[in-house]
Parts: C-alpha cells; sequence; structure tokens
C-alpha cells in the first residue's frame, strides 16, 4: 500500500481520534525548503468504519494505490461506521492544523473534494471555513435545506468550485 495509515489525536477534547490515510508524493523531502500541495479526500458512506484501508477501493485513494506521480500530498480521513460527515466538521480544520505543523504543506495550495456525501461535507466545510481552502471539488454531494442550503454556499463566493454530479 502505497498511503500510511496515520491517527489524528487532538489535544481539545474530542470524542475519538480520526484515523486516516496519508499519501506523500514521489520528490517529498528531497528539497527541505519545497512547500507541497494538499489534498483533503473525504469518502462516500460505503468507506465508513475503522479500517481505512477500505477507502483504496475507490475514488482519490484508489488512484493513488495505482499511480506514483500525484504531486500533492492526500490526507483521506475516514469517519466511524454509521456516522456521518457532519459530527467532523469542526476537527477536520483540526487535522489540518495538524499536517500543516507536521508536513510541508503551502498553506495557499490546500484543497477539499470528496464523493457522495463526501461530496455533501466538501460542501459544508468548504462554507464554513471559505479561507482555508483554494479551491473545492465536491462529486455528487449535496446541500440539505434544513441544513442551510442553499445560503451557506454563498460564504463560498470568492473560492473556486468545480462541482460534478
Amino acid at each position: 500500500m502505497r498511503q500510511q495509515i496515520c491517527t489524528f489525536v487532538s489535544q481539545r477534547r474530542t470524542p475519538r481520534p480520526i484515523d486516516y490515510l496519508l499519501y506523500l508524493p514521489d520528490g517529498y523531502g528531497d528539497d527541505p525548503a519545497a512547500r507541497w500541495p494538499l489534498v483533503l479526500f473525504l469518502h462516500g458512506s460505503g468507506e465508513r468504519g475503522s479500517d481505512p484501508a477500505l477507502l483504496t477501493r475507490t475514488a482519490l485513494p484508489r488512484l493513488l494505490e495505482e499511480r506514483d506521480d500525484f504531486a500533492f500530498v492526500v490526507i483521506s480521513p475516514q469517519c466511524a461506521a454509521r456516522s456521518w460527515w457532519r459530527p467532523y466538521l469542526h476537527r477536520l480544520p483540526q487535522l489540518l492544523d495538524d499536517a500543516a505543523l507536521r508536513l510541508a504543506i503551502d498553506p495557499g495550495r490546500v484543497y477539499l473534494t470528496g464523493t457522495s456525501m463526501g461530496g455533501y461535507a466538501t460542501w459544508h466545510l468548504g462554507a464554513c471555513y471559505p479561507d482555508r481552502f483554494a479551491a473545492l471539488a465536491p462529486i455528487c454531494g449535496y446541500g440539505l435545506e434544513s441544513q442551510g442550503f442553499p445560503p451557506l454556499v454563498r460564504a463560498l463566493r470568492e473560492v473556486p468550485v468545480w462541482a460534478f454530479h
């Protein structure tokens, strides 16, 4: 497996750690001054659970297992079985902060994407933290009117979005 399984434990009180896959591109670390773009990938409901290796079955984590020319650091967290991304939305920025401290990340090139349930979370996380992301690419994502959509996405008016459905 080209991606390593990691665990994020917040210094703040949180219900549980977040397990995630970390992909470092070829050449990462060769130049100590280099800063790399980062993609935060949020999976769909079929990949929930307690084994981040499940994430390699589909989408970006699968692609990263098959290719070696992706020039981004990629973090793919996994939410618990029978859970949704909504309870994680305030914790994912903490995960990104931790990555920025430990990894050579360019803070101006942090991108957010996800599929299905992860596409939903891409819209919500991006709208809650529009200044954190250079661009969003929600794939088969949606927003519920009962949760503030469509007005919530007005926060993204300055953020490039490439939406697929």
